[in-house]
Order: structure tokens, then C-alpha cells, then sequence
């Protein structure tokens, strides 16, 4: 992760648990996202949500310790949770029931990860 197992003095223990934390937290808050987006004016909800995702990863750069880096890769996975309940709800608004798993793989195959 360009330095940062360096910068941070991270075992490789630490390291890939790094990696893990994010998807905890995304699986955690996959459930109350999907609520809340539902729930919630989509447009408003999304940009509230995508701006202060931007600012825990700009947060990034602050962290000195691997309990610091640990936080806020959890907080990413929680805050990147909403993203994907949030883009079918818009993908079922805008396309036919026909369209849309087709438009959902393009959606899904563009973010390099499943």
C-alpha cells in the first residue's frame, strides 16, 4: 500500500488485518445502509454519505499508529457499505426490470472488485 507498511512500522499480521477491518466494517453496516438508503432522500443521503467518506479517507494521512490506521479503515468499510444498496436503488429508478442486471454487472465489473 505504497509505503505505508513501512511508514506505520505494520507486522504482516498487521498488515492483512488491514485489509480485513474494511470488510468487517462494510459487513456490518451493509444491513443499516440498505435501511437507511431506503428510508432516506436517495440523492441527499448518497452526498452525505460520499463526502464524509472522503474526509475519513483523507484521514488516512493523519494516522501514525497501526490502532489509528485499524479505525479508520474500519470507518471507510462502514461509510463504502451505503454505496452499493444506494447505486441499485438508483439503477432500478432510472432502467426497465430488463436492463438492469445487465447495467448492474457493468456497474459492478467497473469497481474491480465482487
Amino acid at each position: 500500500m505504497f509505503g505505508i507498511r513501512e511508514d506505520l512500522h505494520l507486522t504482516g499480521y498487521q498488515y492483512s488485518l488491514l485489509g480485513s477491518l474494511f470488510y468487517i466494517g462494510y459487513l456490518v453496516a451493509e444491513y443499516p445502509m440498505a435501511y437507511l438508503s431506503q428510508r432516506m432522500h436517495i440523492g441527499k443521503f448518497l452526498g452525505g454519505i460520499i463526502f464524509i467518506w472522503g474526509g475519513v479517507l483523507m484521514s488516512t494521512a493523519l494516522a501514525h499508529t497501526f490502532s489509528h490506521i485499524a479505525a479508520i479503515r474500519f470507518i471507510l468499510g462502514l461509510f463504502e457499505a451505503a454505496l452499493t444498496p444506494s447505486f441499485i436503488m438508483i439503477t432500478g429508478m432510472w432502467y426497465t426490470r430488463a436492463e438492469q442486471p445487465f447495467r448492474m454487472g457493468i456497474c459492478k465489473s467497473c469497481q474491480g472488485y465482487i
